[in-house]
């Protein structure tokens, strides 16, 4: 609960304006940095959510960069002010070398500004603050990658991209799948249903993709 605390209550001082960049701009544009787990879970999150809250955004922009081709780098900056935009730097090791490339790369282009202007979602707090990041939000090395985006990996950018009610909303409907799938009778057990499904079409049907 500590962690979710501090996640929510930097995302409102984000979005409220307390706190702001180094020359004193919102920090209304947010450019996270992370592979695999690290991306895949808040970025599809990140798309449900849009149409949904789009009046939550505010017109605020919420760009995620996890391929090491220096393009998808230069999409994601493209039209974004360093002075106005805050960086998510989330590795769990703070060692991943796709992540860390990207990430050098995005503190380049932060100019001398970039300590007040990047955070880092990690278990290896030592080694975000050797790369520069003061603000440190941590997590359990037990966390793994497939199930972070309930960590601060994906509660702080769409935090800060939403707000704390959508997040807080997510949530919970992650609790209510949770308790379903401890108590529900496997009959009516939904990801138990859904795992038979996938048995039957890759085992039995041998159906090497779906839809």
């Amino acid at each position: 609960q500590d962690t979710l605390d501090r996640v929510l209550d930097f995302a409102r001082a984000v979005r409220s304006r307390h706190v702001r960049g180094s020359s004193g701009e919102a920090l209304v544009d947010v450019v996270a940095i992370g592979i695999g787990g690290s991306s895949l879970g808040p970025a599809c999150v990140h798309e449900a959510l849009a149409s949904e809250y789009a009046s939550e955004a505010d017109g605020r922009r919420l760009r995620f960069i996890a391929n090491v081709d220096p393009v998808e780098t230069e999409m994601a900056l493209r039209d974004l002010d360093p002075a106005s935009t805050l960086v998510i730097v989330i590795s769990k090791t703070f060692t991943t070398k796709e992540t860390m490339l990207n990430a050098a790369l995005v503190k380049t282009w932060l100019g001398e500004q970039y300590e007040s202007h990047m955070c880092a979602v990690t278990a290896a707090a030592e080694k975000a603050r050797a790369f520069g990041c003061e603000r440190i939000f941590g997590f359990g090395d037990y966390v793994g990658g497939r199930y972070s985006v309930w960590s601060p990996v994906g509660c702080l950018p769409l935090a800060l991209q939403y707000g704390v009610r959508p997040v807080r909303e997510l949530l919970r409907g992650a609790r209510a799948m949770d308790l379903h799938f401890r108590e529900a009778p496997l009959s009516e057990n939904l990801p138990v249903l859904l795992a038979l499904v996938g048995f039957l079409n890759a085992f039995i049907y041998e159906r090497d993709c779906r839809a």
